[in-house]
């Protein structure tokens, strides 16, 4: 367990000196607090609720409680993980609060960046090969535009197959600002089990809805040392992304590409979750990898 210090603001204090009292506190290192405290909590009451599971079990009470601490210990230590990687974020972006002050008529769906272009029609096409299993992305940048908490949004579809199996399908929403950079808006997200079926909406988001708030998926002048939130729903989409590299030349099957850019992106929700990404002018995304396994998702076709 990490040795932390209690909690700069308890239940009780914020009783006594009203809301007022957060104003004097870092957001980001008591954000990344609270959701600690939370995630302890939520093993504790998975844990309990267990247990009054084995209480209702004729037999296997041993093993079945064996197994309700071993998920509590493995709670406990995504919990610490996921502060870790929280307070990272904090010592990189800094730890005031996350409130961008955005105007809709500072945006347009008509997204130009040279190194995320969205042009109406083009489908980009990605494959990632693992042993025998070939996962295939399509993403397609499709015609007209959605209105996102009042952003005008271009509207891009991606498709993800496991060696033919359909298993996901995304709706994303994008907007570019009048500096140039690009924001992302929120996402849909399709998540499908192997037999065909809805599993989940895990990852969906959408700016003004439930609090969540828009990122930054590509600035107008990326350079290195460069870092930014991607999104921002607490616990549910939390990603960031920092410059690494300019300047790189990256052959794909679909090409070489020149001049590219490269930012290394990493999720605090699931800590281990870290990627680098190859963005080509007048292209966008051409190549992800994985650099603690390898594993590599490469651009394959432009249609």
């Amino acid at each position: 367990m990490l040795s932390l210090k209690p909690l700069l603001l308890t239940a009780a204090a914020l009783g006594a000196a009203g809301s007022s009292a957060f104003t004097q506190q870092p957001g980001c290192d008591t954000t990344a607090q609270a959701l600690l405290q939370s995630a302890e909590s939520d093993a504790e009451q998975e844990f309990w609720q267990a247990i009054a599971v084995i209480a209702n079990q004729s037999s296997n009470h041993a093993a079945l409680l064996q197994q309700a601490i071993a998920q509590r210990e493995e709670a406990l230590e995504l919990g610490e993980a996921q502060f870790a990687a929280r307070m990272n974020v904090c010592s990189v972006l800094g730890t005031a609060i996350y409130q961008p002050v955005l105007s809709p008529s500072e945006f347009s769906p008509s997204v130009t960046n040279t190194y995320f272009p969205l042009i109406i029609g083009r489908k980009l096409i990605y494959e990632q090969v693992v042993g025998t299993d070939v996962e295939r992305t399509e993403v397609l940048t499709e015609a007209g535009s959605q209105d996102i908490n009042g952003f005008a949004c271009r509207i891009v579809r991606d498709t993800v197959t496991l060696n033919g199996v359909f298993l996901e399908d995304t709706t994303d929403w994008y907007s570019q600002r009048n500096d140039g950079s690009v924001w992302y808006m929120g996402e849909i997200s399709l998540n499908y089990d192997e037999q065909g079926f809805l599993e989940n909406l895990d990852g969906s988001w959408r700016f003004g809805f439930d609090r969540a708030l828009p990122g930054i998926v590509m600035l107008a002048n990326p350079m290195v040392g460069d870092a930014y939130r991607q999104e921002y729903l607490i616990g549910e989409a939390e990603d960031v992304a920092r410059v690494i590299s300019v300047g790189v030349t990256v052959s794909v099957p679909a090409g070489t590409f020149t001049n590219c850019i490269v930012t290394e992106d990493w999720v605090p929700l699931d800590p281990e979750a870290i990627e680098q990404k190859f963005y080509a002018p007048g292209v966008g995304l051409v190549l992800e990898v994985d650099p603690a396994t390898g594993v590599k998702t490469e651009l394959i076709a432009i249609m």
